[in-house]
């Protein structure tokens, strides 16, 4: 792993809206588990599943000032 880049080696500004790191520690057939680092935030949370890592990713688009895309939904 000599030439891993980690989230803290990496201070630059991002041109994309949310910029995550995603560690998965037990990966099965029908899910993963593991860690979901936004790095504009400087937050790390544990996820359960694919449901709440998508979660997760999405309510951070949402929160994000700097949203590129319009996204689709249900009601267009």
């Amino acid at each position: 792993m000599e030439n891993a880049v980690f989230a803290e080696d990496k201070k630059q500004e991002s041109p994309l809206p949310c910029t995550f790191v995603i560690k998965v520690k037990y990966a099965d057939r029908t899910t993963i588990q593991g860690y979901i680092q936004w790095i504009e935030q400087g937050k790390t949370v544990a996820f359960r599943s694919y449901m709440e890592l998508l979660y997760l990713t999405q309510e951070a688009l949402r929160k994000s000032k700097n949203v590129l895309t319009n996204f689709r939904s249900w009601e267009n």
